[in-house]
């Protein structure tokens, strides 16, 4: 057996080649925005056969029944997945499920048959870019003095641009416009509005789809230790990040010159309640490398109760993110409505 599948992206009708594959994800067409879009895929066996088939080689491998591991490499602008040996992935017919970040894809489950020494089954798949768009409501100018003060202070600048002009492009993704403007106003009133972190942020360096980095003072670390020892318990001290998603702060200061990440250690604070805030920041062990920070919000708190632990869980498990878009209805009921200058349409 050599069996494998391919899948092409389709955009209004014409290939979308991808660029690049990594760890990260994908890159379509040369884009440059943020972190590559990341990809889920499910698949399954659709009839008994295929099933039976499945099931003997995860006997064969010791592989638990939720598993069956794929090998995806880049061919010809497609991705193109195999077993990972010659005699892994069994002829027969399966359906898939993709999604990837900012994308829609198009007609849901898709069905494909691979037939024996098959090594290429194509599978054309359809997607659009997310139909959301956002609208600022408040003039930039007349934005709240503590987030207009990162927003444009002299170090902030995003894609080679002031947070100004980047906020009124059409370029960026609407998702990346959302996670900074959400994140301005979470850090603009927590923990209270009247003594919020962003007085310690100084400027931001970068805006992905669902974090933030910026330089920040000294005092931000201290502040949070002392949020996380208050018997209110506002803040929870984690220690060392769990997710190697946090290392890619350090390899973006040691990109821009900030510093070297090896002089760097990460600590990670996590606010209560859903929709909580984590931050993590970089401190560094030699002067003058600035303290920096990685802000980004979770739907659910891992370390208060079980449901937000089964929420953050599900995000990580299933290659998910958080969808700022989408998090603007929830972040509006609250002290941040006055502060989230933008609609979602």
């Amino acid at each position: 057996m050599n069996e494998g599948f391919r899948i092409r992206l389709r955009r209004s009708g014409k290939t979308w080649p991808i660029d690049s594959l990594t760890s990260d994800g994908i890159v379509l067409n040369k884009e440059r925005d943020a972190f590559p879009r990341s990809v889920t895929l499910e698949f399954d066996a659709r009839n008994d056969i295929t099933a039976y088939r499945m099931n003997n080689v995860r006997e064969l491998r010791g592989w638990p029944p939720s598993q069956f591991s794929l090998k995806t490499t880049l061919v010809d602008g497609t991705l193109a997945f195999a077993g990972e040996d010659a005699n892994s992935l069994p002829p027969g017919g399966y359906w898939l499920w993709l999604e990837i970040t900012d994308l829609e894809v198009v007609g849901g489950t898709i069905n494909v048959d691979i037939d024996e020494d098959e090594p290429d089954a194509l599978v054309i798949i359809d997607v659009r870019p997310d139909s959301r768009t956002i609208s600022l409501t408040t003039d930039i100018d007349e934005f709240d003095a503590e987030i207009l003060r990162v927003l444009q202070a002299p170090a902030s600048a995003l894609d080679g641009m002031a947070i100004d002009a980047w906020l009124e492009s059409a370029n960026p993704r609407p998702s990346r416009k959302a996670c900074l403007l959400n994140l301005m106003a979470k850090l603009r009133t927590v923990p209270a509005p009247a003594d919020s972190l962003i007085t310690h942020v100084n400027s931001i360096f970068f805006a992905g789809t669902e974090r933030v980095y910026g330089q920040v003072n000294p005092a931000l670390f201290q502040r949070l230790q002392a949020l996380a020892i208050d018997p209110e318990q506002p803040f929870y001290d984690e220690g060392n990040p769990a997710s190697a998603t946090h290392l890619k702060l350090l390899d973006r200061i040691e990109a821009d010159g900030l510093g070297n990440k090896s002089d760097y250690a990460l600590h990670s604070f996590r606010q209560e309640g859903r929709t909580s805030m984590q931050v993590v920041v970089a401190t560094p062990s030699v002067a003058p490398a600035p303290f920096c920070a990685d802000f980004d919000i979770d739907l659910g708190n891992p370390l208060q109760d079980v449901e937000g632990f089964v929420t953050h869980i599900g995000e990580l498990a299933f290659g998910g993110e958080t969808d700022h878009l989408d998090l603007r209805r929830k972040l509006a009921k609250g002290a941040m409505k006055q502060f989230l200058y933008y609609t979602v349409a």
